[in-house]
């Protein structure tokens, strides 16, 4: 983590001599957020984490193009679009990059109940094959599962929901904020790492590097990772919330509870449903961001649009995300996402409504407006028969203090439901103070 942030401080030092440039850099500094529990070692709430991972990627990237004199260029020189594919490569094991959100997603779900982890990004090489959410007790999976269904399940798919967002974060950098063009090949590695995820669960090679995993651990279940892969355990739960966690069975060593689960654990019916969710993964890279031509001019406005999936503690969601805003806008505009959300017994729909810059106050004031509506199972489960209206809204008020610096408070609130970059399912109400601080 120190490495990681003497680099955040290397990239706001390296600006202060630097030309300026079409394209701007807005880095987040989230100082304070109510959600954040601090439980274990260093525990971002998931805005927090998901504002760092941005910042890193975001700076680094424009640290790369000033060292090739490319900042105020659309197009990257050809010898730093190499160096770009490499720092991205090596940075997804490093801490603040890509590997380390996906764990911090995973402890998210388990800060919330007061459950210590650690996350493995910190004692990761480049030659590990899996990284992993260890130093979980079986007693707190124990109590979380019986506790908590819905989370237990949402604490599987985390980290592939964190990668997903962290895409549409960088585009919405991008389209609304003039970050440089310089994220197509992280975007592409934002999807292809849920996607092959999912499809390595679907697999023989994923049951055999179960098997492996459990006949390798010695009898300390603080060195275990806290479910195996992911994706197996996200199904076997999902048609499962009421089976009681030591269900799972003993552990081959003799002590604790056997936790990774593989296909031979599933019944038919859940397999089907596994294969589904890895061909439905594809869905994804319907995403323009990562092509050379990515928006278009339709009158005055400019738009693209993205299509998701997501994997939810009752099933699953598929998403349509319309990005607008006025051709001769520097900043701001408008995010629409139209949403079906599905279990065993229903689909039904939510939308939901971004607004950047949306309101100029004056004074080097701004607010910025989130609000949605959705319906979803009332118990957040898959067999749930009863769905319920819910919805979110946030606002966020900006200052400016300086020509580079612009604190904001947002408060938000929501009902009890799944979003994808809101870490509880229970109602809540949360404040956020920080500083953005802008290099153009």
């Amino acid at each position: 983590m120190k490495a990681g942030l003497l680099l955040l401080a290397l990239i706001v030092t390296s600006y202060a001599e630097a030309a300026e440039s079409p394209y701007g850099l807005t880095l987040q500094l989230p100082l304070y957020d109510s959600a954040a529990k601090q439980v274990s070692g260093f525990s971002p709430s998931l805005m927090q984490a998901h504002a760092l991972t941005q910042d890193y990627y975001l700076g680094s990237h424009r640290l790369i193009a000033e060292l090739f004199d490319s900042a105020d260029s659309e197009m990257a020189h050809p010898l730093e679009g190499f160096a770009l594919l490499a720092f991205d490569y090596v940075s997804g094991i490093t801490p603040l990059g890509l590997s380390w959100l996906h764990e911090e997603a995973h402890r998210s779900v388990l800060n919330q109940y007061g459950i210590r982890s650690h996350n493995g990004v910190y004692d990761a090489s480049l030659s590990d094959s899996s990284i992993p959410v260890d130093e979980v007790t079986d007693a707190d999976l124990i109590r979380l599962k019986r506790d908590h269904p819905a989370d237990f399940v949402r604490l599987s798919t985390a980290g592939m929901e964190a990668e997903s967002q962290f895409a549409l974060n960088l585009e919405k950098a991008e389209f609304f904020d003039r970050a440089l063009p310089r994220q197509r090949f992280l975007i592409l590695l934002s999807h292809l790492g849920p996607i092959g995820y999912r499809n390595f669960c679907d697999s023989r090679s994923g049951d055999e590097a179960t098997r492996e995993d459990l006949k390798r651990e010695g009898p300390d279940e603080l060195e275990r990772d806290f479910t195996g892969y992911d994706c197996v355990s996200y199904v076997y739960d999902l048609f499962r919330p009421d089976e009681a966690y030591e269900a799972r069975g003993p552990h081959p060593s003799g002590v604790g509870i056997a936790r990774y689960r593989s296909r031979d654990d599933l019944t038919s019916t859940e397999k089907k449903y596994l294969h589904r969710m890895a061909i439905y993964s594809w869905v994804n890279l319907v995403d323009p961001f990562w092509f050379p031509v990515n928006s278009w001019q339709l009158g005055d406005y400019r738009w693209t649009a993205t299509l998701r999936h997501h994997l939810t503690p009752f099933g699953h969601s598929f998403e349509q995300n319309i990005f607008v805003k006025p051709e001769d806008a520097r900043e701001g505009g408008h995010l629409f996402i139209a949403r079906q959300y599905t279990n065993d017994k229903a689909t039904l729909p939510g939308f939901e409504w971004q607004c950047f810059r949306c309101q100029a106050l004056g004074n080097g004031r701004a607010l910025d407006l989130r609000s949605a509506l959705w319906f979803q199972p009332k118990d957040l489960l898959y067999r749930s028969k009863h769905w319920k209206a819910g919805g979110y809204l946030a606002l966020q008020l900006q200052q400016d203090i300086h020509d580079h610096a612009r604190i904001f408070g947002e408060i938000m609130t929501k009902t009890r439901g799944w979003m994808a970059d809101e870490i509880n399912l229970n109602p809540a109400t949360h404040l956020r103070l920080g500083v953005n601080l802008r290099v153009n």
